[in-house]
C-alpha cells in the first residue's frame, strides 16, 4: 500500500539550497552557476559583486582563483566581505595578483548555509 504525505493547505512546499556556488570569468560574467539567480558583476580593478537570491550574511564563503577552464593562472589572492551595511544577499569579491595590486582574476566562490 502507497502513502501519501499531504502539506497542509495553504503551505507551498518550499525547497531552500545548503549552499550556492559560482564561477566568475576574469570580466565579470558568469561561468557557471548552482543557481540561474546568482547574478556576477566586475565593478572596478579586481572588484566583482556577486549577488544570490536570498540572505547569505549567516552564511560561511569560500573564495579561490581559478578559471572556467584549464588555462593557466598566475599566483594572487581573493578576499570576500558583504557589499554594503545593511545588504545581506550581495558579496563584495577582491582580486589581487602575487604583488598584492589589485588585478582582474576569475575566480570560483562557494557559501554554505550554516546550522546555527
Amino acid at each position: 500500500m502507497s502513502q501519501t504525505l499531504q502539506q497542509p493547505q495553504g503551505q507551498a512546499q518550499q525547497t531552500q539550497p545548503g549552499f550556492y556556488s559560482v564561477v566568475v570569468n576574469v570580466n565579470g560574467s558568469r561561468a557557471r552557476a548552482s543557481s540561474t539567480g546568482i547574478q556576477t558583476n566586475r565593478t572596478g580593478t579586481g572588484e566583482y559583486l556577486v549577488t544570490f537570491p536570498e540572505p547569505i550574511d549567516r552564511w560561511a564563503w569560500f573564495v579561490s582563483l581559478g578559471a572556467a577552464d584549464d588555462s593557466d593562472q598566475t599566483a594572487g589572492s581573493a578576499t570576500t566581505e558583504l557589499d554594503e551595511m545593511g545588504v545581506t544577499d550581495t558579496l563584495m569579491v577582491r582580486t589581487f595578483n602575487a604583488a598584492g595590486a589589485a588585478a582582474n582574476r576569475p575566480f570560483h566562490l562557494y557559501v554554505r548555509r550554516l546550522n546555527s
